[in-house]
């Protein structure tokens, strides 16, 4: 098995168990966690099935061109529109790495969706996301991050559908 599979696999499974589990409601890191795997995850399909060797960017930009058209004609849940809504509510997310807003625009364009999700795991992982934080700044944080990855994980999940990948 390819590293970046088993990576995909791995992650996308932590990921699956956690989701069916009772939310820790005083947690602020609850989803933080769920983000950082669904991600590990999305990396190692990315890899494995969209590799590019310039950027992470253009192997999303990949993925894109062969599922736009399908995503659109996805019938996904309730849970997954209306944290697609927050999210763009939400918009735009300054990316600390490189200071540039990521913004969502338009909720049925798959870039965009994964580019905002990219960005708020990216200031996640970098230390730009403070969930700890019991003001607003804070309660944004943690919102981004739950709906990031309540988001990221149902694409991820559609994909894996259609590629015929038993995880």
């Amino acid at each position: 098995m390819d590293e970046r599979e088993s990576a995909f696999r791995t992650y996308f499974e932590l990921a699956r168990k956690k989701t069916r589990g009772a939310i820790e409601g005083l947690n602020k890191q609850f989803y933080a966690e769920r983000l950082r795997e669904i991600w590990s995850a999305f990396d190692g399909f990315l890899g494995w099935r969209f590799f590019d060797p310039n950027t992470q960017k253009k192997e999303r930009e990949n993925f894109v061109k062969k599922y736009q058209a399908l995503f659109i004609g996805w019938k996904m849940s309730d849970q997954f529109k209306e944290s697609l809504i927050k999210l763009k509510s939400m918009s735009p997310v300054t990316n600390m790495k490189t200071g540039k807003d990521v913004v969502l625009n338009d909720t049925s364009n798959l870039l965009e969706i994964l580019d905002l999700a990219y960005a708020v795991r990216s200031n996640l992982d970098h230390g730009a996301k403070d969930l700890q934080r019991d003001d607003k700044i804070g309660v944004r944080n943690r919102e981004l991050v739950e709906h990031s990855f309540k988001v990221t994980y149902e694409i991820l999940e559609k994909t894996s559908v259609n590629e015929g990948i038993n995880v």
